[in-house]
């Protein structure tokens, strides 16, 4: 059981992680800073970064609203893998990253 909930921390945070790179990548291809995103949103600005750092778990409504600031669609927020790199690797084997 240990193992299990360790596994799902460790997927948990590599997905914050990839949500928020691709957040801050929108936003700086919008050429916002942010602190215009913050006032924006209502939010402090420490809140933004922790979102892109992927220190803070994201709200469905936080995704929404970000979407509508950046006028783009709440999924290009999400790679189109939803599994890890290691793990794609165990399913569909070596060559799979080659």
């Amino acid at each position: 059981m240990a193992e299990r909930v360790t596994a799902d921390v460790g997927v948990t945070m590599h997905w914050r992680c990839r949500v928020g790179r691709t957040i801050a990548m929108t936003r700086k291809s919008r050429k916002m800073t942010q602190g215009k995103v913050a006032r924006y949103l209502g939010w402090a600005r420490t809140t933004v970064v922790a979102i892109e750092n992927g220190n803070q778990a994201t709200t469905l409504d936080q995704l929404v609203r970000l979407a509508i600031l950046f006028r783009c669609c709440v999924s290009s927020f999400f790679p189109s893998s939803f599994l890890p790199p290691d793990d794609v690797a165990k399913i569909e084997g070596p060559s799979r990253l080659l």
